[in-house]
């Protein structure tokens, strides 16, 4: 439910006329959506599109919402509903990037986030994501150029920088893409990020049991895509030790409560 002071200001507002039908759910929205009611978030944006049909951000809310709950083919529908109405509505090209690198389908997810920088070129996200899609697709340098545009736009974004240092892993540059892995653990010290970055540069660098123990440390703060963990490229050097796929193992089966 949204809190006191959200209520507050929402039912003045609507009381002295102020405030359209469509935009107070979409207000309303927002504030369950900050607080983690994603279903209830949904409902309110169902609202605003039905009050208002023509209201491209309300589709775009709709969209990153239904997402959110992983409902993909809604969440296409909703974006492309909002790119009829505007065809440049940038929230609805990020999301339909954003469907496309869930889907794996790099090429569209590429095309999209082209268009999203020709429009807002200044996007560090999309920078972002365009880097990781080409560090995934092998174009190292293509990936490092795109980071660097993200760090110069937002310097220290952990998850940026933790996408450079893999890059940096990648290009044998293991010392600087060690210091960049240090760098994200001060800036996210809580997260998987920085020990699966130093997993990647000691892999690259042939230092096995750093490598492992650091994959280890990085399991145990919450990673959990283990099939991403295995099929990752570089960590090629550790797959031909028993150790990685004991690891993984481990990690796959539940801990006794």
């Amino acid at each position: 439910m949204p809190d006191r002071r959200s209520r507050a200001v929402l039912c003045a507002l609507a009381l002295i006329g102020c405030v359209r039908e469509e935009t107070q759910h979409k207000a309303t929205g927002n504030v369950l959506f900050r607080q983690g009611s994603v279903e209830a978030a949904i409902a309110e944006y169902r609202a605003a599109v039905k009050a208002d049909p023509d209201d491209a951000e309300a589709w775009v809310l709709l969209g990153n919402a239904v997402f959110e709950r992983g409902d993909l083919a809604e969440a296409h529908d909703a974006f492309t509903r909002a790119r009829r109405i505007l065809p440049e509505a940038h929230g609805a090209i990020g999301g339909l990037a954003k469907i496309a690198i869930r889907r794996g389908n790099h090429a569209e997810a590429e095309k999209h986030l082209d268009e999203l920088l020709s429009l807002r070129p200044t996007d560090a996200q999309a920078h972002r994501d365009l880097g990781a899609l080409r560090l995934s697709r092998g174009d190292l340098a293509g990936a490092d150029a795109e980071l660097e545009r993200a760090l110069l736009l937002v310097p220290e974004d952990p998850a940026t920088l933790y996408l450079r240092g893999r890059v940096q892993a990648r290009r044998g540059l293991h010392e600087q893409a060690l210091a960049t892995c240090d760098e994200v653990a001060r800036l996210a010290p809580q997260r998987p990020w920085s020990e699966y970055c130093r997993a990647v540069a000691y892999a690259q660098k042939g230092a096995l049991d750093r490598a492992l123990a650091s994959l280890e440390s990085a399991l145990g703060r919450g990673l959990s895509d283990l099939d991403s963990v295995r099929s990752d490229a570089a960590l090629t050097p550790l797959r031909a030790d028993a150790r990685f796929a004991a690891l993984l193992e481990r990690s796959r089966t539940p801990r006794p409560r």
